[in-house]
């Protein structure tokens, strides 16, 4: 075979299908990695801007009354504590679980059959090879009107090539089976990693609403002579040591939201699916 000859290569509709749904899987996985560190980046960025929100009220309240000093420093302080707190270690612990570690054996099987692609690859290959250097033998043989019986490779070369396409259909059916397989692994992946990461994103989501709304009712009118700094009642609006003003209901819901458990949601969820 002359030197940098180009070989037609076998048309082979199937595998070259399974070749792009790998190649897009692949920057799909990488995409899908990218975005995922992206919803905790946003999350930390956003509550880095409520902090110095927060911060800025505190400043601004300097050598003011006290009950609205402590109103902007409590602000500042769950703002903070949002930021580097446990409810966003769950976030970032759970988003990690669900799709992260779920992903991991998504990829590695997709490495398995990207392998076994490459096998095909190079069966087609030197398939093709035999193929066209038993063409061309044909063609030189009777171009001098001889009888391929002379040629020492030609039966060879025939065994070989029937032997590589035997081997190419066998393999072909395999990397069906595993591409179908491949499917079923992503299809148990998406239906559990992506009510995962809606749940954990919700959960913190709604934490951080619930901790915003909880600072609605002010702190009402500035403490009077006759009223303590601890506490001043207005129209039943309680001041409380931390400079905030909420009704008996306020009080109640800031109450439960601080105490109860950011991810409660997320792991009601899960335990019913898993029934």
């Amino acid at each position: 075979m002359p030197c940098c000859t180009k070989i037609p290569e076998t048309a082979d509709k199937d595998v070259d299908d399974v070749g792009q749904y790998l190649e897009g899987l692949s920057k799909a996985f990488k995409s899908l990695e990218k975005n995922i560190a992206e919803t905790i980046t946003e999350y930390q960025q956003l509550m880095t801007s409520y902090e110095k929100v927060a911060h800025t009220f505190t400043e601004i309240t300097q050598e003011n009354d006290r009950n609205i000093q402590l109103f902007s420093k409590d602000f500042e302080a769950e703002m903070r504590k949002l930021k580097d707190g446990p409810a966003m270690a769950s976030l970032q612990m759970d988003i990690s679980r669900y799709v992260k570690e779920g992903l991991k054996p998504i990829i590695a099987e997709r490495e398995k059959v990207a392998k076994m692609y490459k096998v095909l690859r190079d069966l087609r290959k030197s398939y093709d090879t035999y193929r066209y250097d038993i063409s061309e033998t044909e063609k030189k043989y009777a171009k001098k009107n001889k009888s391929l019986t002379e040629s020492k490779s030609y039966a060879q070369k025939g065994k070989k090539r029937d032997e590589v396409s035997a081997k190419y259909e066998t393999k072909k059916k395999e990397i069906v089976t595993a591409v179908a397989h491949l499917k079923e692994l992503i299809y148990d992946f998406v239906s559990h990693a992506l009510p995962g990461y809606a749940v954990s994103s919700g959960s913190f989501a709604k934490h951080l609403g619930l901790q915003l709304e909880s600072y609605a009712a002010g702190i009402g009118p500035k403490a009077t002579a006759g009223t303590t700094s601890e506490t001043s009642h207005n129209n039943g609006s309680i001041v409380e040591e931390n400079g905030k003003s909420m009704d008996g209901k306020q009080s109640d819901l800031l109450q439960k939201n601080t105490s109860s458990n950011p991810l409660t949601l997320e792991q009601e969820y899960y335990q019913q699916i898993a029934k």
